[in-house]
């Protein structure tokens, strides 16, 4: 285990502030300054109630959420995928026959070797987005009935008992919906979107709803059979042993498809089979929950849908000891990526392909996706603790440790690296290393 000396933390400042907030075990919190926190959990956290840090015991820290952290939801249009399965946004530099220089948000210029890389998307769009909170009250309008239910408490609604919240949104043809959902109990919560809100008793809309059944999501009409059910997913609230449920659904009116991912996995694609797909413009957080049972809603973001760089996520890679490239249009090369050269009209790829003698050079804007050719002498290795970046990135390390204005952390493939503060959102113990510690406690 990593022991961080004492002496090493005074030359930290004294105004210097990691504010953040700690997950321990048996559903506690506590909220402080993070100084630093190495591969296997251990937190020292400078806070009120002590004149010196403290040691959080390993046992105990489950994950440090940064609420301050910005642009968490900003996207990037170019991810690299380690071996291990880390990824991070990234623009392109350059290639060659060893390695992929390019520079990241929060890490700086990197330069990576080719071994080291599974694949590169390119083209992933920024989304339009329509709502982020909450952060208050404001064009919420909570229903009558429950309306003392409702707070707001660290940037997270609250409601205690039964309630609703609705406002009106500019839906797009196609957007997404994500938000957290936390419980103490046991969840009782219905979100309603696409809805004509102040209808009558019946009306076209989706209604998602997850309680001790499980999660779905039904499908409201106004002319026909009442509810008709889309998704059955199953995943009662018992099997999140957090107590705690991130959930994304995709729509797109146009083709009536709707997608249900639940903690960034895909549940789903499904057809909405009721004609006239919802068209209202109203969303609604609903409590079900009896009594004085809480929840929390919050990380609520409705964006605009653009899934032109979803369209060749699902492809296989095809021939491990080769590299690949996808086109824009599907079309899909195997052989060897000679180089990425940067010239006055932009990046080009130069691909070399059994099929003619020159390369093919492809401009990005003509790429989709990169796979390279697998070296089995690669460990695929992770480290014990999972550092979260803008950008939707996600890499391991085996120790960090806080300064000012940086994190230097040591990363299982690539080593030292020194990480923009700003660009980090959460930390957590790796899934690894909590089978492990499961291991050792029994």
């Amino acid at each position: 285990m990593l022991n961080f000396k004492y002496s090493s933390l005074l030359c930290l400042s004294a105004t210097f502030c990691v504010a953040a907030e700690i997950d321990l075990t048996g559903d506690n919190k506590l909220s402080g300054e993070v100084l630093s926190m190495d591969g296997k959990g251990v937190v020292t956290l400078s806070t009120p109630l002590s004149e010196q840090p403290l040691y959080l015991n390993v046992s105990h820290v489950e994950k440090v959420d940064f609420k301050t952290s910005a642009d968490s939801n900003r996207e990037f249009n170019q991810r690299l995928t380690l071996v291990n399965g880390d990824a991070f946004p990234i623009s392109i530099g350059s290639l060659d026959k060893d390695s992929l220089k390019g520079n990241s948000p929060g890490m700086g210029m990197l330069e990576i070797p080719r071994e080291l890389i599974d694949s590169v998307q390119l083209g992933l769009f920024s989304q339009n987005t329509i709502y982020s909170g909450p952060s208050d009250f404001s064009d919420w309008q909570r229903d009558s009935s429950g309306s003392r239910n409702w707070s707001l408490k660290d940037k997270s609604f609250h409601v205690k008992g039964r309630g609703a919240l609705s406002r009106d949104v500019a839906f797009p043809e196609k957007y997404i919906i994500s938000f957290r959902l936390r419980w103490q109990t046991e969840p009782h919560f219905q979100l309603s979107f696409a809805d004509t809100l102040n209808a009558g008793a019946k009306r076209d809309r989706y209604l998602l709803e997850f309680d001790a059944s499980g999660l779905d999501i039904k499908r409201e009409a106004a002319e026909t059979k009442r509810f008709t059910p889309i998704v059955v997913a199953g995943k009662k609230p018992e099997t999140f042993e957090e107590k705690e449920i991130t959930v994304e659904i995709r729509v797109d009116r146009s083709t009536a498809r709707l997608e249900l991912h639940v903690d960034g996995q895909l549940i789903g694609r499904y057809t909405d089979p009721v004609p006239d797909t919802p068209s209202g413009s109203g969303i609604a957080l609903i409590s079900q929950a009896n009594g004085g049972a809480e929840q929390f809603i919050d990380r609520i973001t409705i964006t605009e849908w653009d899934d032109r760089s979803d369209r060749h996520r699902s492809e296989n890679r095809g021939d491990v000891n080769e590299d690949s490239i996808i086109g824009r249009l599907g079309e899909r090369f195997g052989g060897e990526l000679l180089a990425i050269e940067n010239r006055e009209e932009g990046n080009v790829y130069l691909f070399g392909s059994d099929f003619q003698e020159k390369p093919i050079e492809l401009t990005e804007s003509e790429v989709s996706t990169i796979f390279f050719a697998k070296d089995s002498d690669v460990a695929n290795t992770s480290g014990g603790l999972v550092i979260h970046l803008v950008g939707e990135g996600k890499i391991h390390a085996t120790e960090c440790e806080f300064g000012e204005k940086t994190i230097r952390m040591t990363h299982p493939l690539l080593g030292k690296i020194e990480l923009d503060r700003s660009a980090v959102t959460r930390l957590e113990r790796s899934e690894a290393a909590r089978k492990q510690k499961e291991a050792e406690e029994s």
